[in-house]
Formats: C-alpha cells, structure tokens, sequence
C-alpha cells in the first residue's frame, strides 16, 4: 500500500549502540541496524567567510543499505542503494555564525528533545540532504548530515523490503539528536 512502511521498525529499533566522542565530549545512540561507514559528504550549506571555521571532519558516518539497485542521475549504478546516511561532525564556527551564512528563508529552528536546531534542506528528484545544527558547550556547532531518498517521489523503492522510509529516516534522525548527551 502507497504510504505504508514494508521495514519493520521494531528490528531498526531492537537495539542500539552508544558513539562516544570524548574529545568533543558529546555521545549519543543509535539502531544498531545502521552500520558504521564513511559517506563522503563534502558540501555544506554555509559559508561564514573563514574557510578555517567552516572546515570540519566527519567524527560518525552511519549508513544504512536496501537490497536493491541504484542508478545515480548520471547513469552509474551500484548493487545495493544507500537509503539513509548519517554523518556527525564538529564545525570551528558558532551556530551563530553558521546560521546568519545561510539564506534565512532557507533555516528553520526546531526544537528536537531538549535541543534548539537549526534545519536546512536541499534536494531534487527524490533524494538530498538535510543538515541539523546543535550548538555545543564549547561555540563551536555538531552537524548531523542526512542524505535521503524519499520513496513517495522514487515510487521503485515503495516495494523494497528493507527500504526505510523516509519519515521513517527522519524519525531515526531525530531521535538520535535527541539522545545528545554533552559532558563535561
């Protein structure tokens, strides 16, 4: 059925694991379905001006793969379709700085569990990435990096078994950023 998830979201949620990051000193969970990768994401959706600032490693990179095949707009095509990336990293820049480089028609502040967070989105055909920033103790920003895939607009993947929806991929996203814990 149109709408209707065909992943059982009891098995995404059965357990999780913890990512500790101790030099930032912030942790948070996650389902253990998603596993451990690296996704190169390199755009970001901001430019403070200070190329120093706006530079950041990936500390997390979770993924999360259907048995189905993908073909890229370009043509390239790959066994398997990365249906939810999630990528955590550190920026110098203060969400301040962050937020006022980022067209304000385009920035949304939401309150995600006890955190204030700044959205933004950007995407075409189906697919795309939203970004969340959280500020952290120390002024600088954690970004949470979501690349979807949104089976409404890419109806194939409606009839993928282990395909995760897309509210369902934003559910996962938001609960992960609500399990935040800053330490001191």
């Amino acid at each position: 059925q149109a709408g209707q998830s065909n992943t059982n979201v009891d098995q995404l949620q059965a357990t999780t694991q913890t990512y500790d990051n101790s030099e930032e000193k912030y942790s948070f969970t996650y389902p253990s379905t998603l596993k451990d990768g690296m996704e190169d994401i390199t755009y970001a959706p901001y430019d403070t001006g200070n190329a120093e600032t706006d530079k950041y490693v990936v500390d997390k990179s979770l993924l999360h793969e259907s048995n189905s095949e993908y073909c890229a707009p370009i043509g390239e095509c790959t066994p398997t379709t990365r249906d939810f990336v999630l990528n955590a990293a550190v920026i110098e820049s203060s969400i301040a700085r962050i937020k006022n480089s980022i067209a304000t028609s385009e920035v949304k502040t939401e309150r995600i569990g006890q955190y204030t967070v700044l959205t933004t989105t950007q995407g075409v055909e189906g697919e795309g990435l939203i970004w969340y920033f959280v500020a952290l103790p120390s002024g600088r920003t954690l970004m949470f990096t979501q690349k979807y895939m949104d089976e409404s607009v890419m109806s194939k993947y409606k009839s993928v078994k282990d395909f995760i929806p897309f509210k369902e991929q934003n559910r996962i996203t938001r609960e992960i950023i609500s399990s935040l814990i800053f330490t001191k």
